[in-house]
Formats: C-alpha cells, structure tokens, sequence
C-alpha cells in the first residue's frame, strides 16, 4: 500500500506539477522566440539603418551627378546662347552696312530697311528719278541679308514665291476719300 500511496502522490503531484512545468516551459519557449524576434529586429535594425545609408549615399551621389550635368548643360547652354548673340549682333550690324558693302551696282540711297519679315525693299533709280535722271524705276528688289549658314524664313520663301510668280500689285488708300467708306 505505501507503493500505492506513493504512486498516487507521484501520479496527484505530476497532475498537479505538470500545468506549472508546462506553464514553465511554455514561458521559457516564449521568452526564447521573444529573445530571437528582438535579435531579428534588431538585425533588421542595423540593416535598415546600413540600407538607409546606402541609400542617403546612393541619392547624394545621383544629387551630385545631377547638379554636374546641370552645371555642365548651363555652360553648353551659356556657351551657345554667347554663340548665337554674336551671329544675331553680326547679322544685325551686316543688315545696316549690307548697302554700303554690296557689289551690286546698287545706289546705296535706294535701300529702304524694312526689317521685317525682309530687311529692305531697294527702290532700284529712285536717287535718279529724285536728281531728274530718269523718269522710272529700274525695278524693285525685296532684299533680304543673311550671314553664316542662315537661310530664309518660311514667311520669307512665302514672299520669295508671290515676287516670283508676278502676285505683288500696287495700291493706294486714302483715309479721307468718301469712296473707301463705301466698300
């Protein structure tokens, strides 16, 4: 009987013993997944804050990169727009000294600067129908001055086609004629 008394106290203190081993135990697990999940974040952590580096890098980098093109483009861009003013100012002084330089045989107080969309209408005779020389025009010149590799405008070739083709007409308009009321 002892045995017996023995065996039940084992069997009552295991049954009793046995939630609070487990209890125990389960804790312990718990805490060990606590400590590996901690370990993990903390891992990521450092992980996140090297990949947060390597990314503050990275976007200095690229910001460096970009601000050295920029500085590179805007010298281009300065660059060509010193190029360009020039070319402009030298067809511009070209434009106002074209009747003096030209080897046309044109009187250079015939040229009339008209400027756009052509630079001048050259009155060919007009300074001798002026002195009495002569009675008319030779004829009537759309002039247009260009300098290095420019070409005409399409306005220009416009009014290039209308010369060529005979459309130019003269007309006259009165304000203070009644008839121009009436149509």
């Amino acid at each position: 009987m002892d045995y017996f008394l023995i065996l039940v106290g084992i069997i009552v203190a295991s049954a009793i013993l046995h939630p609070v081993l487990l209890r125990k135990r389960d804790r312990a697990e718990k805490d060990e997944l606590e400590m590996k999940i901690l370990a993990m974040r903390t891992e990521l952590s450092i992980i996140g804050g090297r990949h947060r580096r390597d990314l503050e890098e990275q976007k200095y980098k690229t910001k460096l990169e970009y601000d050295n093109w920029m500085l590179m483009r805007e010298k281009h861009i300065r660059a060509d727009a010193i190029a360009k003013s020039r070319s402009v100012m030298r067809g511009q002084a070209t434009e106002h000294f074209a009747p003096f330089l030209m080897n046309s045989g044109l009187d250079p107080k015939d040229f009339r600067f008209f400027a756009a969309p052509i630079d001048f209408v050259v009155f060919d005779g007009l300074s001798k129908v002026r002195a009495g020389e002569a009675d008319d025009l030779e004829r009537i010149i759309f002039l247009d001055i260009k300098t290095g590799g420019s070409g005409l405008s399409k306005v220009q070739r416009a009014i290039e086609r209308a010369v060529d083709s005979g459309n130019v007409d003269f007309m006259v308009f009165n304000p203070d004629d009644k008839q121009n009321d009436a149509e």
